[in-house]
């Protein structure tokens, strides 16, 4: 597919990759593009003279393993790289003050893996592969905090149980120490009472 040097011109042809599948078509300062090839014509991408792109159905990314080679785990930091990764609101320069501001990244300041090699341009695959691989990393370090607070929680019951059953046996010892004294002061004042018996008689 090739496109016009400038979405200004009109009456501009768009040429397909299979022109027998698809036509172009252009209204104003629009460009559309419309799937006739398998009659469904809701698939339809518009592209406007300001860059704004609109599409009825989906986006798909060639991503076949029979497309690609060097394949390799990816390990590093996704969540090191967001972290890096100053998100902002902005307007682009040619768009009014009245136009709601988007939210992104400027790629300048972003980690290459998020944009091109000259940090012109977000790759919006490399993107959405990196904040999955995020979203995996941050899960792993949740379910290794889980296990630590579980680890946690169960010492705290043992302590408590050993804590609990140390006191049932300091509270058994304490009345027995006292029912020692209580029979230790009861018996010293028997032989007094007989003495005393005795000197009367």
């Amino acid at each position: 597919m090739s496109f016009p040097n400038s979405l200004d011109r009109v009456n501009t042809t768009l040429i397909l990759s299979k022109p027998s599948g698809q036509v172009a078509g252009v209204d104003g300062r629009t460009f559309t593009i419309t799937s006739v090839a398998f009659d469904k014509p809701q698939d339809q991408l518009t592209i406007d003279a300001n860059g704004n792109m609109g599409l009825h159905g989906s986006y798909h990314s060639l991503s076949s393993r029979t497309e690609k080679k060097d394949i390799r785990p990816f390990v590093s930091d996704a969540i090191g790289l967001l972290d890096r990764t100053r998100i902002v609101t902005f307007r682009y320069r040619n768009e009014a003050e009245t136009v709601t501001p988007h939210v992104g990244l400027v790629a300048e300041d972003a980690p290459e893996p998020l944009t091109d090699s000259k940090h012109r341009s977000l790759d919006l695959n490399n993107a959405l592969s990196v904040t999955m691989a995020a979203t995996h990393q941050l899960d792993a370090r949740i379910r290794q905090l889980e296990w630590q607070v579980a680890s946690l929680q169960s010492d705290v019951r043992r302590r408590s149980n050993y804590e609990k059953r140390h006191a049932v046996g300091l509270q058994r010892d304490l009345r027995c120490l006292k029912g020692q004294r209580h029979r230790s002061q009861t018996g010293s004042q028997y032989p007094r009472h007989r003495t005393q018996s005795t000197n009367q008689g």
